[in-house]
């Protein structure tokens, strides 16, 4: 066991993050004292050395708040600088598993770390390296995925359900199924695993429906990672980028598609006439393929449909925006190649009439140089011819 904990420090221990609490060292101590006996460390205990955090648990500070209900936005901004946290941790093959209110610190400036990622986790079996082996029950009760309950293999969906399940708590004020664990914690396995939480109150219907989705009973049905639950979680924040009063309205889900339809079309618009590549047709036809399914989706009220659909719409305009800068750039390549090659003509053109002017000029010189001589060497030769003549 403690060979497993030095292996699962030295892979913890890389984890750099700016929403991870940090560990620097796994420390052995020699000689006790009496402070550390107080303490219950004795001589041969291993000491974990964590950075330091100011600020509260996310616990604390929810309690701020009427009936520990925290505003959508507040949830939002905890919710997703967890799931960036988890989703770098998801990157390096480590899972947390006891995602929670309580091993969550944020500070005043409202940033968040994550706590436990670490060997700590690793000792109170909340967390080890991905693997086969992982079956056993960790987690803490309240906010454990379905697969926990059953000893089933964990995975990066684990803490998303758990990562689902606090926001949950933080926007209602109370964890799904707080009835069922007054009642026993084997109540609340049956829940977890059979039964589907309350809606909140306040959610739009797309939103509920994205948050369900994170908390599906099968890991397969979640997002494929945190930070998308939180995209869709927050599709009325893109809608808020066209109509700055509608994160203040309150209405039906119907209305919220109507703006998620309205927001994709303006995207669709300001795209198309500022795009500029070889394709644009092409990636036109596309776009407004995309949005004639949203429109079904919206008819038949699918709005998770929507939700959906804007996303495939925001990704193809990404894509699209990267394949325009590609295309810029091998212009931009063609520009300074044309540029480099007139330069050359330019240059060699030049030289060559420098060249073929200086050789004139040469030649010109030669030649009244070999007439002056021939000229001298009739002078010359007349000269001799009068002197020998008159001798």
């Amino acid at each position: 066991v403690l060979q497993e904990i030095k292996d699962n420090f030295s892979l913890v221990s890389k984890l750099h993050h700016p929403n991870i609490a940090n560990i620097s060292h796994l420390h052995r101590v020699g000689q006790d004292s009496i402070q550390s006996r107080k303490l219950g460390i004795t001589s041969g205990s291993y000491l974990l050395i964590m950075e330091y955090v100011k600020g509260d648990t996310i616990a604390d500070w929810q309690r701020q708040f009427e009936n520990k209900q925290v505003p959508f936005n507040k949830a939002l901004n905890v919710c997703s600088q967890v799931a960036a946290a988890l989703d770098f941790a998801h990157s390096k093959k480590i899972i947390h598993r006891d995602i929670k209110p309580a091993n969550i610190i944020i500070n005043s400036e409202n940033e968040v770390k994550v706590l436990d990622f670490g060997i700590a986790a690793q000792i109170k079996s909340s967390m080890t390296r991905m693997s086969v082996d992982n079956r056993y029950l960790s987690g803490t009760p309240t906010h454990m995925a379905p697969e926990q309950w059953g000893g089933k293999r964990q995975g990066p969906n684990t803490d998303q359900y758990a990562l689902a399940t606090m926001f949950y708590e933080l926007i209602s004020g109370e964890i799904p199924f707080a009835s069922a664990l007054e009642v026993s914690s084997d109540a609340m396995r049956a829940c977890v695993i059979n039964d589907d939480p309350e809606p909140i109150n306040g959610l739009e219907e797309i939103q509920w429906l994205s948050l369900s989705k994170a908390l599906s009973k099968k890991p397969s049905d979640r997002y494929a990672n945190c930070m998308e639950f939180i995209s869709a979680i927050s599709m009325q924040e893109i809608v808020c980028a066209t109509n700055s009063n509608s994160q203040k309205e309150k209405g039906s889900a119907f209305r919220v598609a109507n703006k998620n339809k309205i927001a994709a079309a303006k995207l669709i618009k300001t795209f198309v006439e500022e795009y500029n590549c070889p394709d644009k047709d092409a990636v036109h036809e596309k776009l407004t393929d995309e949005f004639n399914v949203l429109e079904a989706c919206l008819r038949t009220k699918d709005f998770l449909g929507v939700s959906e659909c804007l996303e495939d719409i925001k990704l193809w305009v990404n894509n699209a925006l990267e394949e325009e800068q590609q295309c810029q750039m091998e212009l931009q390549r063609d520009i300074e190649a044309q540029r480099i090659e007139q330069l050359f003509n330019t240059t060699f053109q030049r030289t060559l009439k420098e060249f073929i002017s200086s050789t004139w000029s040469m030649i010109v010189k030669v030649f009244t140089i070999i007439l002056i001589t021939i000229g001298l060497l009739f002078f010359i030769m007349l000269f001799y011819t009068i002197i020998t003549s008159g001798g």
